[in-house]
């Protein structure tokens, strides 16, 4: 009986996840248990199983079977093909009898085969149907022994610089990017110390402006109110010698009242001058930074 073989690619992956698997469907026909062939992968690797040693094979092979692995597997994935050996296995007489079987069977394997072909060439690197590169020969083994391959200027394969070429200049460029990685990180925190030493220059700089301008503005002050005690002294001795006290009108309210008494005198000078006090109070004069007027 013929097997009817559609257009599929004999090959499947299977991604197991958490959940151990150990049984994986086989949807393409083959023949003999031989044909299969299995590979577990995992971190990038892919591990060729044995038949007989990790998987057994069931089924008719016509419509298919099942690849039974002797263990569970999870977490990676499987991959189910088919890989049957390219060589005739039948002999057709010169006279005689043909048998029909013996003519299906190798015209199926000739159909697998092709088919497996195929799979494989579909993932291989090809070029474009409109590239018109037409040979792409490798140089010989002596040519490229020890060098990369590239392309010329017309798409062409050619060998490039040698693999000790490239190792030195790769290693070049990494050690030129580790010293400016290790130049940034001595260079970040200089520049942090430099920063942090600016700013504590502002803020001594700024600290000593504050100082400077708190004791000009108390000289001012002094000074200020040292007229005020002079031009004082000056008008009190006017006054007890009745003269005019014309040189104490500049700090008496005008109109508000006059300057018979010493006893309103006081607190007025007293309110304009915070560090130098007068005392009128006992008649006797001003006292402290004034001295003494009698």
């Amino acid at each position: 009986m013929a097997i009817i073989i559609g257009d599929d690619r004999p090959r499947r992956v299977y991604v197991v996840g958490g959940m151990p698997q150990s049984s994986f469907a086989i949807p393409f026909p083959f023949f003999a248990p031989a044909d299969i062939k299995v590979f577990v992968g995992a971190n990038g690797v892919d591990t060729e199983l044995g038949l007989g040693s990790a998987f057994s094979v069931a089924g008719t092979g016509e419509t298919g079977g099942t690849v039974n692995l002797f263990w569970a597997v999870s977490n990676c994935t499987v991959t189910v093909m088919r890989r049957m050996e390219i060589a005739r296995t039948t002999s057709y007489p010169v006279a005689g009898t043909l048998r029909i079987e013996a003519l299906n069977r190798e015209a199926e394997r000739v159909i697998m085969i092709a088919q497996q072909l195929a799979e494989q060439i579909g993932r291989s690197i090809k070029l474009p149907p409109s590239d018109d590169v037409s040979d792409m020969t490798l140089p010989t083994a002596p040519s490229r022994a020890g060098r990369l391959l590239g392309f010329d200027s017309a798409g062409n394969l050619k060998v490039t610089t040698t693999q000790e070429s490239f190792d030195s200049i790769l290693g070049s460029a990494t050690a030129a990017r580790n010293e400016a990685v290790a130049a940034r990180n001595e260079a970040v925190p200089a520049a942090a110390q430099a920063v942090a030493a600016q700013v504590a220059a502002d803020a001594i700089r700024l600290l000593t402006e504050i100082e400077r301008s708190k004791a000009d503005k108390a000289a001012d002050r002094a000074e200020h109110e040292a007229d005020i005690a002079t031009t004082a002294a000056t008008g009190l001795a006017d006054w007890r010698k009745g003269h005019p006290t014309s040189t104490l009108s500049a700090w008496w309210p005008s109109g508000s009242r006059d300057l018979g008494g010493l006893d309103d005198l006081t607190p007025f000078l007293n309110e304009r001058m915070s560090v130098t006090r007068i005392d009128l109070s006992r008649g006797t004069g001003l006292t402290r930074n004034l001295g003494s007027i009698t």
